[in-house]
């Protein structure tokens, strides 16, 4: 099971939990612990709420060398929820489809900088 997996897991459970706990608030008969219960299952609420947001796909930026048949080439890059892989398809702007067929990594400026990582693609 993924990390996502198990915050959407302990997610639904603590829901479930915080679901009986505003039931059981109802028949707290002191105002004052009543109010505290409240609170406190509010504040879970929000927690809860978080632990769903982890567990949305996010999308990272990922750089493409698109090599054409002639031997030109040119940079473009596309925001992806996974890091693709080869022989997976990627569609740019222009519409046109192209398939990576590995990666490069290149240096970029001096040495201190970290280097960035090209997934070369050819046309679909």
């Amino acid at each position: 099971m993924g990390l996502a997996a198990d915050f959407d897991s302990n997610a639904e459970r603590l829901a479930r939990a915080l679901e009986f706990s505003r039931r059981e608030a109802g028949r707290v008969k002191d105002e004052q612990e009543r109010s505290r219960h409240t609170e406190a299952i509010a504040q879970f609420s929000r927690y809860v709420d978080l632990l769903r947001e982890a567990t949305l796909p996010s999308e990272a930026l990922y750089s493409f060398k698109l090599e054409f048949g002639d031997g030109r080439w040119n940079l473009a890059e596309k925001e992806l929820e996974a890091s693709p892989h080869v022989g997976d398809s990627v569609e740019f702007e222009s519409g046109r489809r192209w398939r990576v067929r590995g990666s490069q990594v290149v240096q970029s400026g001096p040495a201190r900088n970290r280097p960035r990582e090209f997934f070369v693609c050819i046309p679909a």
